[in-house]
């Protein structure tokens, strides 16, 4: 039913903001994986329980001029009831500013398509940060949206931040060591009833995320998803 359909869709929408989706420069390097990096892995746990694995692979690195354009492959290894997927991203550094673009993957129009969605039209807004970030800046927001026709009935749902703050400049101690960070805070509004997802994000300087932790509801139906960076593979 229309209900199923859009937790799914929410599920999916959030494992996409999961990634690794905001890089700042500090000091002129990108807080992006671009030292040498050919992968990196992460732990992911919720509530407290290991659920699977997520690895971010570097396909290509470009330079020209001021500009780097990095393109990375996500793929996420689940239990075997969740499955597995596999995202892609880019991630633009200029002189003053790091984007990343927010792609909507083929995946994303095949669930709402198996779901008996017609009529199918996403506008994302990319994600932005200064690289003279201080702590206490707010942030520009970004924002997802989507809407189809199913069966029949017009459907809608939306993503966006409405909070972005950074947080602090802290060292992340993880499996793979110790990292100096910027930390930056997102509160997401969820569309339909959705409520709240808070969203906490460590960046290292050309690593780029070290661990991120994402969460929604509260009391007994509180979740906690934590992505934690337990390895990295260098050229």
């Amino acid at each position: 039913n229309i209900y199923i359909m859009m937790i799914r869709i929410l599920s999916f929408v959030l494992s996409c903001f999961a990634v690794p989706a905001l890089t700042a420069q500090t000091d002129h390097k990108p807080l992006a994986p671009v030292d040498g990096i050919h992968s990196l892995t992460y732990s992911i746990s919720l509530n407290g329980n290991q659920l699977g694995t997520r690895v971010r692979t570097v396909k290509n690195v470009d330079t020209c001029g001021d500009t780097t354009v990095v393109e990375l492959e996500c793929s996420d290894t689940m239990s075997p009831v969740s499955g597995s997927k596999t995202v892609h991203e880019s991630i633009v550094a200029t002189n003053d500013t790091t984007f990343y673009l927010i792609k909507v993957p083929n995946e994303f129009y095949d669930l709402m398509e198996k779901s008996g969605a017609e009529n199918i039209v996403c506008e994302t807004g990319d994600m932005a940060l200064p690289h003279d970030v201080k702590v206490g800046d707010r942030l520009k927001d970004y924002f997802f949206n989507v809407s189809a026709t199913v069966r029949g009935n017009a459907f809608s749902q939306s993503v966006k931040s409405t909070w972005r703050t950074v947080m602090g400049k802290n060292e992340v101690e993880t499996p793979a060591g110790k990292f100096g960070c910027i930390t930056v805070k997102d509160v997401l509004d969820v569309g339909q009833g959705g409520g709240k997802v808070t969203q906490v994000t460590d960046y290292s300087p050309g690593i780029g995320i070290v661990r991120q932790t994402i969460t929604a509801g509260e009391g007994d139906f509180k979740m906690e998803q934590v992505f934690t960076l337990v390895s990295l593979d260098k050229r």
